[in-house]
C-alpha cells in the first residue's frame, strides 16, 4: 500500500528545454501589393478539385444559381404556375 496522499512527493527534473531561456523573433515578411497570390497548398488544391468533381452536371443549376435567379426573377415575365390542378 502506498503512503497517504499528504506525503510529500519527490521533485522531478523538468523536460529538457523547458527551462531554457528563449528569445521571441519576428518572422514577418512584407509582400508588395502587386505581387501574385501564393499558390494554395496541396490540401487546398485537392479540396478544390474534389469540389469541382462534385459540382452539378453540365446543364443542371447549383442551389446558389437557383437562389440568385429567384431573387432577380420578374413575376410579370414568369407568372407562378398552379401545379395543384390537373389538366
Amino acid at each position: 500500500m502506498s503512503g497517504p496522499s499528504s506525503s510529500p512527493r519527490p521533485e522531478r527534473a523538468p523536460r529538457p528545454g523547458v527551462t531554457w531561456q528563449t528569445e521571441l523573433v519576428r518572422v514577418e515578411q512584407l509582400v508588395d501589393d502587386d505581387a501574385p497570390d501564393p499558390r494554395p497548398n496541396r490540401q487546398t488544391r485537392r479540396a478544390m478539385q474534389r469540389a469541382a468533381r462534385r459540382r452539378a452536371p453540365a446543364g443542371q443549376q447549383t442551389p446558389d444559381e437557383l437562389r440568385e435567379r429567384a431573387a432577380t426573377d420578374d413575376l410579370a415575365t414568369h407568372p407562378p404556375t398552379d401545379h395543384t390542378t390537373e389538366k
